[in-house]
């Protein structure tokens, strides 16, 4: 298994936790409902008791996936950062809270995953980093400083892993929720490069470049931006697949950032995006660098699995068996892409 020779290549790994990893990651794939210990535990020889035992132990798994994409040819050009949501019922669970659901298109009760992961421009897949749970019981706005808010978790996710990063590069794409003044001036003084999708309403203005009075203050500002007339933008056209996209670009002022950012407007089919510029186990699926579905991938262990697992308990000796062929159609049995 591909998982093996990497946890092989780690160091500082002691083989009792080796030997635990290379059967969880196994059973993972094996397993063909819900993630827990006690699902994991019927489809392998492990108790239940080892793996809650062994959960407890730390492992640095930022240093495992960094491995795994070490593997992979893969060009780095960008990393991203966002949340994912994990519905959860219950009142014991650890980190339970009402988080932002994007598929139900609001905020519900559930888990939550910070996820960072790196982008790979030239095949276009991400490989992830590093997935931090978000603490519960944050608050959702900054009306009590004192008091630590979301911002602030996600901020410190991205300053303790910063030095990995920036390995490998330092320009991050971020949801829209991130362009908040307190998230970009943390980001960018940890030495990144952010691009975030702005509001449609952001308040921003022109800069004033012309000439100035010889006395009292200053001019900063030569009007706000409207996406209805982009005039004093910088235009310019670019040809993808025989289409025209049309991109507008311009050094401005955020009020909301409290900074000069650079606004890149695209327009394509009538549709307008607007950007903001400011001077971050999927990943044994996406080293193989082909199209797969990770449902056939555990379909073909479940299959290779439970073949053995007859073959050991009729007896038999796997070489001596005839028609390898057919065992290794039995294995592509169900399998999307074989």
């Amino acid at each position: 298994m591909f998982i093996n020779r990497i946890l092989d290549g780690l160091k500082h790994i002691h083989k009792p936790q080796l030997k635990f990893l290379t059967v969880l990651f196994t059973t993972i794939f094996v397993c063909q409902s819900r993630i827990n210990f006690s699902s994991l535990a019927r489809n392998c020889h492990l108790n239940e008791k080892t793996f809650r035992r062994n959960f407890r132990k730390e492992f640095d798994f930022t240093r495992l996936n960094e491995a795994i994409i070490g593997q992979s040819k893969c060009q780095i050009g960008a990393f991203a950062m966002d949340a994912s949501f994990i519905k959860k019922s219950g009142q014991e669970t650890f980190g339970l809270d009402k988080f932002w659901n994007g598929c139900a298109g609001k905020a519900e009760k559930g888990l939550e995953a910070s996820i960072i992961s790196l982008v790979d421009i030239k095949e276009n897949v991400s490989f992830a980093l590093t997935v931090d749970q978000t603490e519960p019981n944050l608050a959702n706005r900054e009306t009590v400083p004192e008091k630590k808010t979301r911002t602030d978790f996600y901020a410190e996710q991205l300053e303790k892993n910063a030095e990995t990063i920036l390995k490998y590069t330092r320009i991050g794409v971020f949801d829209g929720f991130y362009a908040k003044q307190k998230f970009v001036t943390r980001t960018v003084t940890a030495g990144f490069t952010m691009i975030s999708r702005l509001r449609q309403d952001a308040n921003l203005k022109y800069l004033y470049t012309g000439a100035q009075k010889p006395t009292g203050r200053h001019r900063k500002y030569a009007g706000k931006v409207d996406f209805n007339d982009l005039s004093k933008c910088r235009e310019s056209v670019v040809k993808i697949d025989n289409k025209e996209i049309h991109i507008y670009s311009a050094i401005i002022w955020s009020v909301s950032l409290a900074r000069k950012i650079k606004l890149v407007v695209v327009r394509f089919k009538r549709k307008s995006v607007n950007f903001g510029r400011e001077m971050a186990n999927p990943n044994q699926g996406e080293s193989e660098r082909k199209p797969f579905s990770m449902k056939s991938i555990k379909q073909q262990f479940f299959n290779e699995h439970l073949l053995k697992l007859f073959i050991s308990k009729s007896g038999l000796e796997q070489s001596l068996i005839k028609y390898q062929e057919t065992l290794e159609d039995l294995k592509n049995y169900a399998a999307i892409y074989s």
